[in-house]
């Protein structure tokens, strides 16, 4: 081996040895919570707008996020959007629904059809079309919210 790949080697080992302490730590405070904390107070005490501008910042969807499978943010967004559908947002309801349906994020344990269901029925009682669809091709259900 050469002078040269030897170099590159330790280069290699150097920058992981710096990288993983910063991702541990990312990943430490990423349970915390403290991004937007006061919009999830103002949502708690139910400012809808603030559910919706908290859950969509934590979307999964969001093409923004530069690294969404680092941190579970999947769970938070439906949780906000939860609250915010339960306020009356049709929309809050279909991405509730959506992300319940894609697992409700990797480490989720409260997904379930019944959620889904429940959800696109709240965005079809709110006239989202998508959700009526929804409703119709996979669980055979038709209300008249989305016409």
């Amino acid at each position: 081996m050469d002078y040269v790949q030897v170099a590159k080697n330790r280069l290699f080992l150097n920058l992981l040895c710096l990288a993983i302490p910063v991702v541990l730590v990312a990943w430490g405070f990423h349970g915390c919570e403290v991004r937007h904390g006061s919009e999830k107070k103002a949502c708690d005490q139910g400012n809808l707008d603030k559910c919706l501008e908290v859950a969509k910042a934590y979307d999964p969807d969001d093409p923004n996020e530069l690294i969404p499978f680092l941190f579970d943010y999947a769970v938070i967004a439906k949780r906000e959007y939860g609250k915010a559908c339960e306020l009356g947002s049709a929309q809050a309801c279909w991405r509730f629904a959506e992300i319940t349906r894609q697992g409700g994020g990797a480490f989720a344990s409260t997904s379930s059809e019944a959620d889904e269901k429940r959800g696109y029925t709240k965005a079809c009682e709110g006239h989202w079309e998508k959700a009526c669809q929804k409703l119709q091709e996979d669980f055979g259900i038709t209300l008249d919210g989305g016409s």
